[in-house]
């Protein structure tokens, strides 16, 4: 009895570490910018459509990839796309906050600042969005 009950608790515990309950599907892809991996950076998705469940999420792009895992990702609809990175110049420029390195904003607005990119997730499997950006 012992052994029945502790296999039925462990597949309890086990099937509730993957529950989805918002069905949330994994979303991933790359980021290259003049063909090149961007190196580093952020990409955030905004709600854009009419879904009912308004979830905002993000990630990190290293070495040109970016990955939202299910558990932090996006529930089928469409989404306003805002990619993030910036370089170095090797010059120093005074702020509020006294001396800082200056840096250059590298995405192009149209990925950017003002973004025009949407995507729409679907509704099953991974989806996979790349996004090939043209220096300004």
């Amino acid at each position: 009895f012992h052994f029945v009950a502790l296999l039925f608790l462990s597949s309890v515990f086990f099937c509730g570490c993957h529950h989805n309950p918002q069905g949330r599907i994994e979303v991933s892809g790359t980021v290259t910018l003049d063909g090149i991996p961007l190196q580093d950076g952020s990409i955030s998705f905004e709600p854009a459509g009419s879904q009912t469940l308004k979830i905002v999420s993000g990630a990190q792009i290293v070495n040109g990839k970016y990955k939202l895992p299910v558990q932090t990702s996006l529930v089928p609809g469409e989404y306003s796309v805002r990619i993030v990175s910036d370089k170095l110049t090797g010059k120093m420029i005074e702020t509020s906050m006294g001396p800082a390195p200056e840096r250059l904003d590298v995405v192009p607005p149209e990925f950017g600042s003002l973004s025009t990119q949407k995507i729409t997730v679907g509704e099953t499997g991974k989806q996979i969005f790349d996004f090939d950006m043209k220096s300004k």
